[in-house]
């Protein structure tokens, strides 16, 4: 047996351990172990990242003072028509709805309706006190109506204190006054959902007034 075939000598086994990469090849990559050949390429599964907000948006110029005072001037005004608007259909409403309540003194009785225009209806009215006509009870009276009526209905009102004008009462009669405020609240609801940007409370306000104006109707 010669000496190249020996397995002392001259042959060694190739070993199974895959050949780490000398040190001078891993300097020549750098320091995070990539090809700095390569560095300059951009991953296609990256998007680069902006300077701005957390939001990706970046920011406007700041707003000056005159554009915040006059943004604060607008939403006072706007609160301001708001607040007069629903302030009108509440004085509006209790000026009738205290005579429907019977606060507001004057004769109650029955009117029964004779002829009905657009606007109101005039009737004949009997007091419940057994009156006969006269300077302060009038035989004809005068009833508003926002709806129409027919000729032939009975109510019972009650007449505002030294004039014609008959209010209806009880319960109805309370619906029926609360109609320029239910109005009020529609209207109301657009300045404030609009103008003041208060989206919620004005959802909230124009539904009520929306309700409101249902029952009106369902007790008329």
């Amino acid at each position: 047996m010669s000496d190249t075939e020996r397995p002392g000598r001259g042959h060694r086994p190739h070993s199974h351990r895959e050949e780490r990469p000398s040190r001078r090849a891993r300097g020549s990559r750098g320091g995070d172990g990539r090809d700095p050949r390569f560095h300059d390429v951009e991953d296609p599964g990256t998007e680069p990242i902006e300077a701005g907000d957390d939001d990706g948006e970046p920011e406007g110029p700041p707003e000056s003072g005159a554009v915040r005072a006059g943004r604060w001037l607008l939403r006072g005004v706007l609160a301001v028509v708001a607040l007069l608007i629903l302030a009108s259909g509440v004085w509006t409403s209790w000026d009738t709805m205290r005579h429907a309540m019977g606060g507001g003194g004057g004769e109650r009785g029955t009117l029964t309706l004779r002829e009905c225009g657009r606007d109101a209806c005039a009737g004949s009215f009997e007091p419940f006190s057994g009156a006969a006509a006269g300077d302060e009870i009038p035989p004809s009276v005068v009833l508003a109506q926002s709806v129409g009526r027919s000729a032939g209905e009975s109510l019972t009102v009650v007449l505002r204190p030294g004039t014609v004008e008959a209010v209806r009462t009880g319960g109805p009669g309370v619906m029926e006054a609360a109609l320029p405020f239910a109005g009020a609240l529609m209207l109301a609801s657009l300045v404030i959902g609009g103008g003041l940007r208060m989206v919620r409370t004005g959802w909230a306000t124009g539904i009520s007034g929306i309700v409101l104006l249902g029952g009106i109707f369902l007790t008329w």
